[in-house]
């Protein structure tokens, strides 16, 4: 019996689509729920008790947002809804994760949509199991140190912008109307530079990277294409967002490890890659006890990227979407910038840090919907598709083991957060050495709890 409008296998279809979709959300609420607190942590106290008292005391000034203390954890959009947050929910941690957790609801969102356009295939049971595999990378609780802190609002927003560009462009170098086509580009330059600028922190010219990245392999595949200008186009928005970045929103805080270039340096360079790439899916609370299993897991995702990279162009994904390209190139490019402001700071095991995992998770995404597209679109004999399986599979199972390694721990964090209440609210006879469980400087704690009970934020709100 056909029903109104749609039939009974669309239904079916759409239904399989809000289901992925829920389990999804409600497994990060889940997570979030048994793991978070309400006392920020780290950057935040940065400058805290300033900007408290120009939040509760001033209306926004664009000063205010632009002359940021760290331009890799903040940018002038995050900081503006930080004015907002502290002003509305009085600094809760809470109201920040939350809010970030819109934008990866969101990004799971826009990623089954990418599924729906370009990867998912006509049988139900297939379908769901890719939709799932799709949707892991996202939910990937290696991310715990974003997910569960204040900065969850900034990071999640900019990934979730980043897939829309990186599906803006994809579509733009698609289109056969060149008219249409440029007016596309020129509609995409100026969105890409207010991202590159507002939204993005230092991790912009991983961004930056993938647009090149793709114009240039259009062009190479594309060589009698009429699209100069929409190429002009996207080059000249994102070197002008990089130009203007430098010039008026770059802060001595942005740190550069010295001898970048060094051929001597290429060993921890290797090394640093292959321990980046290894934390995406290896527990961080297993990976510092034991950084060789990252190495380990490392070296099989470097593989997995270069096969991917082949099969990309070997099964000529690119005929049908650019999307996978941009992943991997945002990711390996943002593992290099990573690299060059941490490793000589902080050494080889810094890298293994959940933040990061949020630019690597990105490659990960990448990987999967190359191999899942060779593995169900792609012609081939069933021997040749039981290894991409295999793969697939395996990658799943790895996520599996993070998630549920990590959903153990979340209330440990709970419990962190809930001694910081405790001296926070026993601030005056707190000494500097317990006030490092904030993880940031004691004074900015101390200048950020009395703006806070100056106004009665968080923990003292009436």
């Amino acid at each position: 019996m056909e029903m109104k409008g749609l039939g009974k296998k669309q239904i079916i279809d759409y239904a399989s689509y809000a289901a992925v979709f829920l389990i999804a959300s409600l497994f990060l609420l889940r997570y979030l729920f048994s793991s978070i607190g309400s006392v920020p942590l780290m950057d935040f106290w940065i400058d805290s008790g300033e900007f408290i008292e120009k939040a509760m005391t001033q209306l926004p000034r664009l000063e205010m947002f632009i002359t940021i203390p760290h331009t890799l954890h903040w940018n002038p959009f995050g900081r503006l809804a930080e004015y907002f947050f502290v002003r509305l929910f009085g600094c809760d941690n809470r109201a920040f994760v939350y809010a970030g957790m819109l934008f990866s609801f969101l990004s799971i969102v826009y990623v089954m949509r990418i599924y729906k356009e370009h990867f998912s295939v006509k049988n139900l049971y297939f379908n769901s199991l890719g939709l799932i595999i799709f949707v892991m990378p996202i939910i990937n609780l290696n991310q715990w140190e974003i997910f569960t802190l204040y900065c969850n609002f900034s990071f999640m927003f900019r990934i979730f912008i980043y897939y829309i560009i990186f599906g803006l462009l994809d579509k733009i170098l698609h289109k056969n109307e060149q008219k249409k086509c440029l007016c596309a580009s020129i509609y995409f330059g100026i969105i890409n530079v207010i991202v590159i600028l507002f939204m993005s922190q230092a991790y912009f010219l991983g961004l930056i990277a993938a647009e090149m990245v793709l114009i240039i392999i259009d062009r190479l595949i594309n060589r009698n294409s009429k699209k100069v200008q929409v190429y002009f186009t996207v080059l000249i928005s994102a070197l002008s967002g990089f130009g203007i970045y430098y010039i008026t929103l770059q802060r001595s805080a942005l740190t550069i490890s010295e001898n970048v270039v060094s051929l001597g340096r290429a060993a921890d360079y290797i090394q640093g890659i292959l321990v980046m790439l290894g934390s995406t899916i290896v527990p961080q609370t297993i990976a510092l006890d034991n950084i060789s299993i990252c190495y380990e897991i490392g070296i099989v995702i470097m593989i997995l990227a270069l096969i991917a990279v082949w099969l990309f162009f070997h099964m000529k994904v690119y005929e049908k979407t650019y999307f996978p390209l941009a992943c991997l190139v945002y990711a390996f490019s943002s593992i290099i910038v990573i690299m060059i402001g941490r490793i000589d700071l902080f050494g080889l095991n810094s890298l293994t840090s959940s933040r990061y995992v949020v630019e690597t998770t990105v490659g990960l995404l990448g990987i999967i919907q190359i191999y899942w597209y060779c593995f169900c679109k792609a012609l081939l004999p069933i021997k040749k598709r039981l290894p991409l399986a295999l793969i697939l599979l395996g990658m799943a199972v790895m996520m599996c083991w993070t998630n549920k390694a990590e959903m153990k721990a979340g209330p440990y964090r709970k419990a962190y957060n809930d001694v910081m209440e405790e001296l926070a609210l026993n601030i005056d006879n707190v000494s500097d050495e317990q006030l490092e469980i904030f993880q940031s400087s004691p004074n900015n704690v101390r200048e950020g709890i009395a703006a806070m009970k100056k106004y009665h934020l968080l923990l003292w709100r009436e």
